[in-house]
């Protein structure tokens, strides 16, 4: 006996949803006001590595430093808060991709 079309179609649309939420652009905050490298999930809220099409958050106070241990590529990246100095630091040949910056305060790019 063939299933009904109706919940042919209901399987389908949740398939769909589940699997195109997969690729949707996170918001990644950067909590360790101690510095740290990019790629370790716990330095980000949520804790997950930044992907392709993430938006960053860097907008903590503080001195700290961020090594990119990786050449990420991301949405979008806000950097700078209203006090401390905020630095991102590439270790090699690591190199940034951001589609779209948004750089405020001091910015330090070393």
């Amino acid at each position: 006996m063939k299933p009904p079309k109706t919940h042919t179609l209901i399987a389908r649309v949740i398939a769909v949803l589940l699997l195109g939420s997969a690729g949707h652009a996170a918001t990644l905050v950067w909590t360790n006001t101690a510095g740290g490298v990019w790629g370790s999930s716990s330095n980000w809220f949520p804790n997950l590595v930044p992907g392709s099409s993430d938006d960053i958050v860097i907008t903590n106070a503080g001195v700290y430093t961020i090594t990119l241990n990786t050449s990420p590529t991301v949405g979008s990246l806000t950097l700078g808060a209203n006090s401390g100095q905020q630095t991102l630091a590439t270790a090699g040949n690591t190199r940034p991709s951001i589609a779209t910056a948004w750089l405020t305060a001091t910015v330090f790019w070393r």
